[in-house]
């Protein structure tokens, strides 16, 4: 799913599978342009969404190539 804030002060843009939705946040897994899915979730205010898009193109052909990223090796 992608989320947006589309006001103009404080413009945002997300993107990543749903991890969790409550009263006042909707957390996500926010991946790169590249695909590298974050570790920790992205946490969204309710009051910061002004557009939700399900099953669009972007996330769609984006979401094919997601990937973790390898643990750094201890030197």
């Amino acid at each position: 799913m992608t989320i947006k804030n589309e006001d103009p002060d404080d413009k945002s843009f997300d993107i990543g599978p749903i991890i969790d939705v409550n009263e006042t946040l909707v957390s996500i897994r926010y991946f790169s342009p590249i695909g590298f899915l974050d570790e920790d979730p992205t946490l969204i205010d309710w009051n910061k969404i002004t557009l939700i898009n399900f099953d669009d193109r972007y996330s769609n052909t984006l979401s094919k190539y997601l990937r973790e990223r390898k643990p750094k090796k201890a030197i």
